[in-house]
């Protein structure tokens, strides 16, 4: 097996010239008159987080209905190296799920209900968003800061 950097990966797919390539070399003249450093990007924090601590609204938008057919494919088809980071951003001093809701009420049921565990002991993946001063939206969801 053969391994390269990131980059160099990269420049592989750039050689060979593309529709894909020119639209990607037009779209990064944009970014560099919109955005002055890397280091003014303001990404998630990752962090291990209790379950007791994550919590969701209960009003669309902030959250849709748990549907418990999902939370049942979820717990099907379960594997510890397919669970994505709950994605969660701070409301009112609360960590407030904004993606992955299903899955963390699967992680929930096998922590309390299988392995009736405390939930002030269970760690799960996330990622923390700072969505202040922002007007965040995405599909089916409006961050209300």
């Amino acid at each position: 097996m053969s391994i390269v950097t990131l980059e160099e990966k990269f420049l592989a797919a750039c050689a060979t010239p593309s529709p894909e390539a020119n639209r990607l070399a037009q779209l990064l003249k944009t970014y560099k008159t919109t955005t002055t450093s890397f280091s003014n990007l303001r990404f998630c924090e990752a962090k291990s987080l209790l379950l007791s601590d994550l919590y969701v609204g209960t009003e669309y938008p902030e959250q849709r209905p748990i549907d418990l057919g999902i939370v049942y494919e979820i717990l099907e088809k379960f594997n510890v190296y397919n669970v994505c980071p709950i994605l969660v951003h701070k409301k009112n001093d609360k960590l407030l799920i904004w993606d992955g809701q299903h899955t963390a009420v699967a992680l929930l049921i096998l922590a309390k209900f299988i392995f009736k565990e405390d939930l002030n002991t269970c760690f799960v993946p996330s990622a923390i968003y700072d969505f202040k001063g922002t007007n965040f939206k995405r599909a089916g969801y409006r961050c209300v800061t």
